[in-house]
């Protein structure tokens, strides 16, 4: 009897992928939160940021499950970046609130592809595409929340 799955190198890459892109995910929505000072904007931020961390802790404990030892980098995000991602918005004629709220739509984006992209692929294990589909629901409802702020900026 196996102790571990036999899991396609070419799959362990790409959950390893999403592993740091949640990860640095989460840094990024903690440091835009840090950039408001509109107490209900910066929750919702906040809240998302505590989804992506949550989803990440567990991705990370699932692909040790999977035999898969995982390496999370320290992606620190310079908050002089997260400013020019800001002051680009409005630049183009964004308010504050609402370019912040641009820029975690932007975000949302590029975590449901990768997402889609891995239940996509055709030999992942049963739990683990049952646990990414949960937390692409999750990560999805939390944008929604989001969303439903950005349109009070409108």
């Amino acid at each position: 009897m196996p102790t571990r799955y036999d899991i396609d190198p070419h799959i362990c890459d790409k959950l390893m992928t999403l592993l740091g892109l949640i990860h640095s995910e989460k840094d990024l929505f903690n440091h835009i939160a840090s950039f408001t000072s509109d107490r209900h904007l910066r929750d919702s931020i906040l809240m998302l940021a505590q989804s992506t961390n949550q989803f990440s802790n567990e991705l990370f404990a699932h692909m040790q499950t999977l035999g898969i030892n995982p390496k999370v980098q320290n992606t620190s995000i310079e908050p002089a970046v997260i400013e020019s991602l800001c002051a680009t918005g409005e630049q183009s004629g964004l308010e504050g609130g609402k370019s912040l709220l641009c820029l975690c739509c932007e975000r949302e984006k590029k975590l449901v592809m990768v997402y889609r992209d891995i239940l996509n692929e055709p030999y992942l294990p049963k739990e683990s595409r049952t646990m990414l589909r949960q937390q692409l629901n999750g990560i999805t409802y939390s944008f929604v929340q989001v969303k439903l702020l950005r349109m009070e900026y409108v």
